[in-house]
């Protein structure tokens, strides 16, 4: 008796085995797309629902105003300052000199880009270190402003004096380095001897400071004041360097003043080889601080 070839039983068998098992495989891909599929519909019909369905005197449809349509500064902006947008649509203006004279103000410099009184997004041309000649003493005129940092070549460093911002609203600082200067703690066109902050802002709203460095300070890097006249509206420092100097930073103002209020960030921020205030909330504001990092601070 004469058996079929051997071999092409296992081959036949092994074609419909391995038939069926992609057969199965395709199947189960299948399930898996459509079912991807359905959640996508599912969340999208879920908004949708989730709209407003109120209309005005025209009849036209209002949806809720804080439904997807907040637009961050940038994309990854975070926090109580998070949503800073007065600069949109602004002039575009170029910082092309790395000099400065508060006594004759050139258009071009740093001094002259930041003391502009209209919506404007600032970039640089240049690279290296502006040596302040004196404070800068900004208001909120001057708000409305993105500093791109991030635009120059190699880097752009402010040292020197302080800047001072009261009512700073809509602003947009990244990838900027504040170095203090040891032989230049008293501007010339300071009136007073006091100990000033690298950067501070007074009754900030929608403000936002990203990858910037402060070092080498003689009292706070930083501070983000609030005032009695004007309840602060947010303001976030995140990802940003804070070391080398006296302090860190004062999120609020007087610690014995309980009549301040706001809202403040501070976001994966490295506070180094300073003293204290890692930061410092207080008086009645409402703050935020996360993973934040703190190495070798001192004893107060």
């Amino acid at each position: 008796m004469k058996y079929p070839n051997l071999h092409l039983i296992v081959y036949v068998f092994t074609l419909v085995f391995l038939s069926s098992c992609q057969k199965d495989q395709d199947l189960f891909t299948q399930a898996i797309e459509d079912n991807i599929q359905e959640e996508i519909i599912s969340e999208e019909n879920s908004e949708e629902e989730n709209v407003s369905d109120e209309q005005d005197s025209n009849g036209d449809v209002v949806t809720d105003p804080g439904f997807a349509t907040e637009l961050k500064a940038f994309p990854t902006a975070y926090g109580a300052g998070a949503y800073a947008e007065g600069f949109r649509g602004g002039q575009v203006i170029h910082v092309t000199s790395l000099e400065d004279n508060y006594n004759n103000v050139q258009e071009g410099t740093w001094r002259w880009a930041i003391t502009r009184d209209y919506p404007r997004i600032i970039v640089f041309d240049v690279s290296g270190e502006i040596k302040l000649s004196g404070r800068i003493v900004l208001n909120s005129r001057n708000s409305n402003v993105y500093i791109a940092g991030q635009t120059s070549p190699n880097g752009i460093m402010i040292s020197g004096y302080s800047h001072y911002w009261s009512g700073a609203n809509e602003v947009v600082l990244r990838h900027m380095k504040f170095y203090g200067d040891p032989s230049r703690r008293i501007a010339p066109n300071d009136p007073s001897s006091a100990r000033r902050q690298l950067l501070q802002f007074v009754s900030p709203s929608n403000v936002i400071v990203d990858h910037c460095d402060f070092v080498f300070n003689d009292n706070e890097a930083i501070n983000f004041y609030s005032s009695e006249r004007t309840v602060a509206g947010g303001a976030t420092l995140q990802n940003c360097i804070i070391g080398e100097g006296d302090t860190g930073v004062l999120m609020a103002g007087d610690e014995c003043n309980t009549t301040l209020f706001g809202e403040y960030s501070a976001i994966r921020n490295l506070f180094v080889h300073i003293s204290h205030r890692v930061p410092n909330f207080s008086a009645n504001v409402k703050g935020e601080s996360i993973n934040n990092i703190i190495y070798n601070s001192r004893a107060r």
